[in-house]
């Protein structure tokens, strides 16, 4: 069984978006720009995937009291949502929390760790 080529497409005519070297990849940089990217991003795309997901679980796990609480204080309400992060070999700890005050609650999501090490090699940045 054989296992599956991949190509990497150099464009000699095309220079890097990053440093302006002749030889850009498909995802506009060139190999060196594409390698150090790739090797120095800590907080990347994983990252705030992982964000994203814990402010969710932690507003939807309160949703009914900031609901009950926002009524309560006359249709207004502050929620304060806490990001911590932590690089700990080639990982990133993410740890989110929520704040708003009625009740004065105030609670965090578990760690996740996430790893920004096997991002595209192709894609470009958004």
């Amino acid at each position: 069984m054989e296992g599956k080529a991949a190509a990497i497409k150099i464009n000699m005519d095309k220079k890097c978006v990053r440093c302006g070297e002749a030889g850009a990849l498909e995802s506009g940089y060139c190999m060196g720009c594409a390698t150090k990217l790739i090797t120095d991003m800590a907080i990347g795309p994983h990252t705030l995937s992982a964000i994203q997901h814990q402010i969710g679980v932690l507003f939807r796990e309160y949703q009914r009291k900031i609901d009950k609480t926002v009524k309560a204080c006359g249709n207004e309400l502050s929620i304060t949502f806490k990001v911590e992060l932590k690089v700990l070999n080639n990982q990133v700890a993410v740890q989110t929390g929520i704040d708003f005050t009625a009740e004065k609650i105030k609670d965090k999501a578990e760690v996740a760790m996430v790893s920004e090490i096997q991002g595209g090699l192709f894609e470009t940045e958004r």
